[in-house]
């Protein structure tokens, strides 16, 4: 009678087990429900999961401020944004033109060539490789144009060399005589670098929309 309750009852609950030999019951010893909760580690893993994905917000975040601030940016922003750099130009002829960016403005920028500066309008460069990718602030109320840094240049009188767009990379050498709106006045000299009596070969009258480069020893004022 026993054995066949001890087959039933395994049936359907095999963690209960008969005695035969009395009749009762027996069950093993309770065991716990679930493992006890590690509440700091939960705790640390929630805390690095919120800081991970506040990070991913803030890197999107500022990668839209960066992109938006590209967008409106101009070249002569980048021009600015390069001064103390290292550059190297690419100008409109092809002709290429490396050197530290010493200044810039909005129409032009000033390039540290060893013992040279040159001097290249804006509008003159097809590319620039290196300068960076920082964005300087717009330009404040006083602006330098190509031609008032010009006028300066004729102030100090120095020989100046003076690459023109044309088919064959003219250049002109000589002492920058007159500036106007949008031209210069060259004075070419017949022989030595200096500007004396009896040296001159004539002038010459550029147009600004033709100059590429002007180099010379004496820097332009920044």
């Amino acid at each position: 009678m026993f054995d066949g309750i001890e087959v039933i009852l395994n049936q359907f609950d095999p963690i209960v087990h008969s005695s035969a030999a009395t009749g009762r019951l027996d069950r093993p010893p309770a065991r716990p429900y679930c493992v006890p909760m590690r509440w700091d580690a939960l705790f640390g893993d929630m805390e690095s999961q919120l800081a991970a994905e506040a990070a991913r917000d803030l890197e999107a975040e500022v990668g839209e401020l960066v992109r938006a601030e590209m967008a409106s940016a101009t070249l002569a922003d980048l021009f600015r944004g390069a001064v103390g750099e290292e550059a190297s130009l690419m100008l409109r002829s092809g002709m290429r033109v490396q050197g530290r960016v010493a200044a810039a403005a909005e129409e032009w920028l000033l390039l540290a060539t060893g013992p040279r500066s040159v001097l290249v309008p804006a509008r003159a460069v097809a590319a620039m490789a290196g300068g960076g990718r920082r964005i300087a602030s717009p330009a404040g109320a006083v602006k330098r144009t190509l031609a008032s840094v010009l006028r300066e240049l004729a102030r100090n009188r120095a020989v100046a060399m003076v690459l023109l767009d044309s088919p064959g990379g003219d250049t002109l050498t000589g002492v920058l005589d007159a500036v106007g709106a949008d031209f210069l006045v060259l004075a070419r000299l017949a022989d030595g670098p200096g500007r004396r009596h009896g040296n001159y070969a004539g002038h010459t009258t550029v147009a600004l929309a033709a100059v590429l480069s002007i180099s010379s020893e004496a820097d332009p004022p920044a």
